[in-house]
């Protein structure tokens, strides 16, 4: 009677180790190039998505900052023009709203999301 013996492993990483990548050519023969492939692709798809979600996250910044501009101005426009028509009141109520919102505005962006440097030198959230 033969005796087998088994071996199991669990690899938790993306690739397998340099050690044990050869040995999958004992099953497929071109297994390691192939698992070498899928991870190169999967690879650029990764960094394709991140730089995807990357510039979205700076339209989507412009965007805000382009109409948070516009409301600025347009506050400003309004006291001016109240201030011309000799409306002292509204002048006064949509200047000081317009200011508050401008420097509560700034303040609350200050202090949302520290951006941070990593070790690689990119910037993070």
């Amino acid at each position: 009677m033969e005796d087998h013996v088994l071996r199991s492993q669990t690899i938790n990483c993306l690739i397998p180790q340099p050690e044990i990548l050869p040995q999958y050519r004992e099953f497929i023969g071109d297994a390691p190039e192939r698992i070498l492939r899928v991870f190169e692709a999967d690879s650029a798809d990764i960094r394709a998505i991140r730089s995807r979600a990357l510039e979205s996250t700076r339209n989507d910044n412009c965007r805000f900052q382009w109409m948070a501009y516009s409301l600025i101005a347009g506050g400003y426009g309004i006291s001016v023009l109240f201030a011309c028509m000799d409306k002292d009141i509204l002048f006064g109520i949509v200047l000081t709203t317009t200011i508050i919102g401008t420097v509560s505005g700034f303040m609350k962006q200050r202090h949302d999301t520290p951006i941070e440097r990593t070790e690689n030198g990119t910037l993070s959230e």
